[in-house]
């Protein structure tokens, strides 16, 4: 199952590598933010909901794990 930030990537055309750069992450960091195998620490929260405009809320659930698809 896809997360949130996965398909906000993909349907804004943003790749792994435009997010690590605009987050001064590690691509590795990124990759486990967007299957959803690693929670998003609250530094980090904000500034990737306005890359991809949308709301924390709409994005983390309340430990900062990426939320799920449940339809696309």
């Amino acid at each position: 199952m896809k997360t949130k930030i996965s398909l906000a990537m993909d349907r804004a055309g943003i790749k792994g590598v435009d997010m690590r750069r605009a987050l001064d992450v590690g691509e590795a960091m990124v990759s486990m933010w967007r299957t959803g195998k690693m929670y998003v620490p609250p530094k980090y929260q904000k500034p990737l909901s306005d890359i991809l405009g949308m709301s924390p809320e709409e994005l983390f659930d309340e430990l900062g794990r990426p939320r799920l698809v449940t339809k696309e």
